[in-house]
């Protein structure tokens, strides 16, 4: 958990007023950016995006290749633009990819967060 100093801080603002406040999906699209993995003296990365506003967390488990991570970028975020949720758009995502590629690496993206983030318009 974070620091209780940071929680209060963070407990007197308002959603809008957070650094998250008006983008609830953030997208780590760089290699091992897997949140779980990552952990901060007071807090895990996925706890401290959270606190600060985020619904939602795409992230790597692995290194990825860069044309591999582009190629995911911007399916995901075709996905998304269509109103669906990140969960389902990253499902979508992997399914597209691995239909036409024939490569699995879009296993290795994962979301935490609520089912069903979407972006906000």
């Amino acid at each position: 958990t974070l620091p209780s100093s940071a929680l209060a801080m963070l407990s007197g603002l308002t959603t809008d007023e957070r650094y998250f406040g008006k983008g609830p999906l953030v997208i780590l699209n760089a290699c091992e950016t897997n949140p779980s993995g990552i952990a901060f003296p007071q807090a895990s990365f996925t706890d401290t995006l959270f606190q600060l506003g985020a619904q939602g967390v795409i992230a790597t488990e692995v290194s990825v290749w860069i044309p591999f991570g582009h190629l995911m970028a911007t399916t995901v975020l075709k996905n998304l633009a269509t109103g669906l949720g990140a969960d389902e758009a990253l499902t979508r995502a992997r399914i597209e990819i691995y239909k036409s590629t024939k490569n699995p690496f879009g296993l290795l993206y994962a979301y935490y967060g609520e089912p069903g983030v979407q972006l906000l318009h």
